[in-house]
């Protein structure tokens, strides 16, 4: 065999040799690639519509490269403004260890609207409440009883007044143009003194409810007069409350049942609507 074979077949080997060891090298490199492993954050719990995504709700967990789903976010500092306040809410459901992602939320502001910040099932009933009643105490976010107060006549014709808890622990979800979860810039004014630049004496207030609830809401502020009773923070429990009249309000309110008479025939829808309400709370 001629020296020129053989070098041939020798270049040939190298050549052959390299092109295996470069594949190999490349093969490597991708599952190298593919098993590098980045941080994403995934949902601590159930994470329900409408919510606020903040950093007690998540944790950050180390997935690999290919597993990583697009747009998912990888570290709490995306979710949080540089003043570290939240900027986004749940725009769907996120099951408890789903990666979160931010096709699955909005950001906050005023664009969103409310719509996004009613929780599934539930409705945003508004009430224009005066700004004296107001006087900036509610603010988005707060939970509320709502106590209407009526004229009615009892079953021997005398006219009476009664003030009666309709509603019990509901989310305000906006006291004006101010919307839960949503960020307010530094230089907003208060929300209960101007709306639109303008002074308002009548500032609207939009209330989570069921849409029983929005039933006894839209007849009890046709039938009469509507405040509410602002809560603790923390505190969900309902109270089993009677109705409370003025007698005993001249009585000194000594915790007794404000009244046993039944209700005229003109009351009566008000008080089932009611009644059934207080039932599926």
């Amino acid at each position: 065999m001629s020296k020129k074979v053989i070098f041939i077949a020798v270049l040939c080997g190298l050549a052959v040799s390299l092109m295996v060891a470069g594949y190999l090298s490349s093969v490597e490199e991708k599952y190298k690639t593919a098993a590098e492993k980045l941080p994403v954050l995934i949902a601590g719990g159930y994470l329900e519509q409408g919510t606020v995504l903040n950093v007690q709700k998540v944790q950050t967990k180390m997935v690999p490269r290919d597993y990583v789903l697009p747009l998912a976010i990888n570290g709490v500092e995306e979710i949080l403004d540089d003043n570290d306040r939240e900027i986004y809410m749940i725009a769907v459901p996120i099951m408890e260890g789903e990666q979160i992602t931010k096709s699955k939320l909005n950001a906050r502001g005023i664009e969103t609207g409310i719509s996004i910040m009613i929780p599934q099932g539930m409705r945003a009933m508004t009430l224009i409440m005066g700004r004296k009643t107001i006087g900036g105490l509610i603010q988005p976010g707060d939970t509320v009883d709502v106590i209407g107060t009526f004229s009615l006549v009892d079953s021997k014709g005398n006219d009476i007044e009664e003030a009666i808890t309709l509603l019990q622990n509901k989310l305000v979800l906006a006291v004006g143009e101010k919307i839960f979860g949503m960020i307010k810039p530094d230089d907003e004014k208060g929300v209960t003194e101007s709306i639109g630049g303008e002074v308002q004496f009548e500032i609207p207030v939009s209330l989570s409810v069921n849409p029983m609830e929005a039933q006894v809401l839209a007849l009890a502020k046709d039938k009469g007069n509507l405040s509410f009773s602002l809560r603790p923070i923390g505190e969900d429990r309902s109270f089993g409350l009677p109705n409370f009249g003025v007698s005993d309000l001249i009585k000194g309110a000594k915790g007794t049942s404000g009244s046993s008479r039944r209700a005229s025939a003109s009351e009566e829808t008000f008080y089932e609507m009611l009644n059934q309400m207080q039932k599926n709370q």
